[in-house]
């Protein structure tokens, strides 16, 4: 497990559960929440441990449940513990088992939801789908990924109430209540940010700005962004077809000799329970869908679900062929043919977890740590700060907002001045002494609009105080960017990396 804060979003998410904040969309409100708790519990390490450590507790937590769930389809425990175990070292999932994010605990409720759905299904009764369906709203309180699983859950439900030989026995309204409650954790979005914490992404606190935070419309375009010739090439890449060694695929989380066994665990669990074998196709390609479409950087994360499913199949596949060579033996035979299994079951995910061990090991990522410490020591007393990108904003914001290391300085995130549904997370900075500008006045010698407000308050303040601008948004500065003829002269103060301190319009010396 990584011993603190690590580069991606953990910055954002422990920012955001410490100060019981908004993080960015689509706000993950449980997790936020359940992450504050933990942090209050556990004694014991910086906050960013202990959310790594939570992140560890989930998937091993999701490993339990796979176990269960697995019990439910597969006839013997040695095979379900081969299953269990071998997802639990499969590249993706163990990677986000080791840092702080949110696929940890959108994994072990989905398993959850799984072992619940296959106990539906053994039992041959619609009854009580209660409890499916308050996992399926606590689902949707996390993250919106489960969305894709809400199409499995109803076909589901009505081909388990004609197998049962009867109507879905369940009125609308006994599941409405279980399905729709917990999606009241919403409410914590406004109401946090009203209380105008310092980490505040979007400010939802209007209907229109928390309509778009949990939808995420930021990132509308990147949903559906791949056309049809790179979809067709991550599905490629996905069944090993386009080479090897992307993370994303079917080839990386599992060794190529055992993959022949996903159809033939197809085929078996076809023959041992029709329902179950529909519900983990759809469990498969509703969120194989969304992942081959989606324009992410950790798109690795999105095929989880699909490697999940493909591990049970794998499992199933493996089960089948010991007993069937069991069967075509003597009983002595059998008994060795079993055992054989059995140990072979138990060797390939420990032989893959020691193999693996090295390029997993988090255990010495300081990196983030190391850079937040790094920027922090180079900005001047009472220096203002503008943020962008997420590799080097969140680890200043962390160390200054979490560890309180230089409560003298103002950050600002470059974000916050680009739409006006976010200004007033720089005006609010007025009563912290910095000069803001209205944002709406007249802004001459800008010639991009909707950068002219971020000129101005640099403007308005420069003469004052020492003014920095950090991060991807201004790695092209030197260059000659658009943002630099609004930004004016700087100076590099870090070798090779975008972070530039405000030289004074017209002169060449900084400021004192």
């Amino acid at each position: 497990m990584a011993p603190g804060l690590t580069f991606g979003d953990a910055g954002d998410l422990v920012i955001a559960a410490a100060q019981l904040g908004v993080p960015h969309p689509t706000g993950y409100p449980l997790y936020t929440l359940l992450a504050h708790a933990f942090l209050r519990i556990m004694p014991m390490g910086d906050p960013a441990w202990r959310l790594n450590l939570l992140s560890a507790l989930c998937a091993a937590g999701t490993v339990v449940c796979l176990y269960g769930a697995s019990r439910r389809l597969l006839q013997t425990r040695s095979a379900a513990l081969f299953c269990a175990a071998l997802f639990g070292v499969t590249p993706t999932f163990w990677g986000q088992a080791t840092v702080t994010e949110v696929y940890a605990l959108h994994m072990l409720l989905m398993t959850a939801l799984l072992w619940g759905l296959l106990r539906h299904c053994e039992a041959g009764s619609a009854v009580r789908l209660g409890l499916p369906a308050l996992l399926i709203g606590t689902m949707l309180a996390h993250h919106l990924m489960s969305v894709w699983l809400i199409p499995a859950c109803i076909v589901f439900a009505i081909l388990l109430a004609r197998q049962s030989r009867g109507v879905l026995r369940v009125r609308a309204s006994r599941l409405a209540a279980p399905l729709l409650l917990p999606l009241a954790l919403y409410l914590y979005l406004p109401a946090a940010a009203l209380r105008d914490p310092a980490w505040n992404w979007g400010d939802p606190r209007t209907v229109e700005r928390f309509v778009d935070h949990v939808t995420g419309r930021q990132f509308r375009e990147r949903m559906g962004g791949e056309g049809a010739p790179n979809a067709w090439a991550r599905l490629r890449t996905y069944f090993g077809l386009a080479g090897e060694g992307f993370e994303m695929s079917l080839t990386a989380q599992y060794p190529l000799a055992i993959l022949p066994a996903v159809p033939l665990g197809l085929w078996s669990m076809g023959r041992r329970s029709r329902l179950a074998s529909v519900l983990l196709v759809l469990m498969f390609v509703g969120p194989f869908a969304w992942a081959t479409t989606y324009r992410i950087r950790d798109i690795e994360a999105y095929f989880m679900p699909c490697h999940l499913m493909a591990c049970m199949w794998i499992a199933t596949g493996w089960e089948e062929a010991t007993l069937w060579t069991a069967r075509r033996t003597g009983r002595g035979a059998a008994r060795v043919a079993i055992l054989l299994g059995c140990w072979a079951a138990a060797a390939v995910p420990a032989a893959l977890a020691f193999a693996r061990l090295p390029g997993q090991d988090r255990s010495m990522d300081r990196g983030a740590e190391r850079a937040g410490r790094a920027y922090l020591a180079a900005f001047a007393p009472g220096s203002i700060v503008v943020l962008s990108g997420d590799t080097f904003a969140f680890p200043i914001a962390y160390r200054h907002y979490v560890m309180g290391q230089r409560p003298d300085l103002r950050l600002l995130l470059y974000a916050d001045f680009l739409f006006p549904s976010h200004w007033r997370l720089v005006t609010r900075e007025r009563g912290r002494g910095l000069i803001v500008p209205s944002p709406r006045s007249t802004v001459t010698g800008y010639s991009d609009p909707d950068l002219r407000f971020l000129g101005s308050v640099l403007d308005a303040n420069r003469s004052r105080r020492t003014c920095y601008v950090v991060g991807d948004a201004f790695a092209d500065m030197p260059v000659g960017s658009r943002i630099a003829r609004v930004v004016g002269p700087v100076r590099r103060i870090t070798p090779g990396l975008p972070a530039f301190r405000l030289l004074p319009r017209g002169g060449s010396t900084a400021p004192p």
